[in-house]
């Protein structure tokens, strides 16, 4: 394995990404990356890259009528990438525990291996020089922390503001917000961190014509009657 280059020094991460097991920087991740990426090493890889990651989303949705719906989900896993004898490997596994990013290297070494039988091609990676960084979204408001009841309310509103337009019959309006931790490391020294924070909502209306707009739009569309009789004159 390539001697590693230091990581750009960590800034204090902001408070919206203040959460989470990976929270801690690549002092938390980088033991984790280090042992999956010695164990592919060691395993006869003459490269392997290992992507760490930690994510959540938090959604809330509503149709007209009904009640909101929200709910958080998250996950917290890791991939492994390696290339054994000109062959790609790789194999991913959500984190348990620590011996989870070398059981996923392990994987990854006998995935390459099982797919030379079936390869004649061979790849060979130029030397690349390590690249090391962070980065984080700035975010202003962490929309994480916002409280149940503003979201319930921007939902409402944007329902009742599509229920006040005529035509709309339906409307389904929601809100989310993610984030989450992402790592990389390399054989060669790259160690780089970001983390991520973004938020969004969506309005869907369905609306229904009344039966004179069906028959201005299919009169207006239909051909004379005479052309439809005759056609073309030769």
């Amino acid at each position: 394995m390539s001697e590693q280059v230091p990581h750009a020094a960590h800034e204090d991460l902001g408070p919206a990404h203040r959460w989470g097991d990976l929270a801690g920087g690549l002092a938390t991740a980088g033991p984790l990356l280090d042992d999956a990426v010695g164990a592919a090493a060691a395993g006869g890889a003459s490269y392997a890259d290992v992507r760490l990651s930690e994510a959540q989303e938090l959604r809330l949705y509503a149709v007209s009528g009904g009640a909101p719906d929200e709910r958080i989900e998250g996950s917290l896993g890791l991939g492994v990438r390696v290339l054994v004898d000109g062959v790609w490997g790789f194999a991913s596994r959500p984190m348990r525990d620590a011996a989870d990013a070398v059981a996923a290297a392990r994987d990854a070494l006998r995935n390459a291996r099982a797919a030379a039988v079936g390869s004649r091609e061979r790849v060979t990676l130029p030397p690349r020089a390590a690249e090391c960084g962070l980065y984080q979204t700035t975010a202003a408001v962490d929309p994480f922390a916002v409280g149940d009841a503003v979201r319930e309310r921007v939902v409402a509103g944007a329902l009742a503001a599509a229920a006040a337009t005529a035509g709309v019959v339906q409307a389904q309006a929601g809100v989310n917000a993610k984030r989450s931790h992402r790592y990389f490391a390399s054989t060669e020294g790259s160690r780089q961190e970001q983390h991520f924070v973004e938020s969004g909502g969506m309005v869907l209306a369905i609306a229904a014509l009344t039966r004179a707009s069906v028959r201005t739009v299919t009169d207006t569309c239909a051909p004379p009657a005479s052309a439809a009789r005759t056609g073309p004159r030769p």
